[in-house]
């Protein structure tokens, strides 16, 4: 069984993709935002954020948004609080599913694989490639927006906050452009997972 990381930018696709991959193959999605989120529900982690951002008074989720997406240390200290939990959940997934035995794959959707360096541990650990969904700042920026209830100035500081694509690319054993439209997006990335799956 195959482990992928499916990466890319804030407003990149790569969720679509994801969709796309689990129409046509047999694949189990993990997704990382969700399982981020779940976390937030434990006391424990809430107690624990609450520590690192005592400006907080009681925990909300729309505040730690504001908080965390300031500078890139404020992103690294939820990271280092969320990060071992989560690697925790996906491990315990992994597991599942390799003793179930009924996937060729199980695909990792995270926009953060390469900054919080799960793209090394993966690596080390698994049968593992990397996919990166590519796209303009201009589309993305449509994408985010037409979405979340976030202003343009703050999708552009989550964006200069993220590693650039071509930063990303360097760690990247696929790229899938997403600067069309959405059939040569499925086109490319049938054949790409096709790619992948076959070897």
């Amino acid at each position: 069984m195959k482990i992928i990381g499916v990466t890319g930018g804030i407003g990149s696709g790569k969720s679509t993709v994801c969709k796309f991959v689990s129409s046509n193959f047999s694949v189990e999605i993990i997704d990382a935002d969700i399982l981020a989120k779940k976390q937030y529900d434990s006391e424990v982690i809430q107690k624990k954020i609450l520590s690192v951002f005592p400006e907080m008074k009681s925990f909300d989720i729309s505040e730690l948004s504001k908080n965390v997406f300031e500078n890139q240390e404020t992103i690294n200290k939820l990271t280092r609080i969320i990060y071992p939990e989560l690697l925790k959940d996906i491990q315990e997934i992994i597991s599942e599913q390799k003793t179930i035995g009924q996937v060729s794959a199980v695909l990792i959707d995270a926009a953060l694989i390469i900054e919080s360096n799960f793209h090394s541990y993966l690596q080390k650990n698994y049968q593992y490639k990397l996919v990166l969904v590519e796209s303009n700042e201009q589309e993305r920026i449509k994408r985010v927006f037409k979405k979340n209830n976030l202003s343009i100035e703050e999708i552009q500081q989550r964006m200069k906050l993220q590693l650039s694509d071509a930063e990303k690319s360097q760690y990247a054993d696929y790229l899938i452009s997403n600067s069309g439209n959405i059939e040569q997006l499925r086109v490319q990335t049938l054949n790409v997972f096709q790619d992948i799956l076959s070897h």
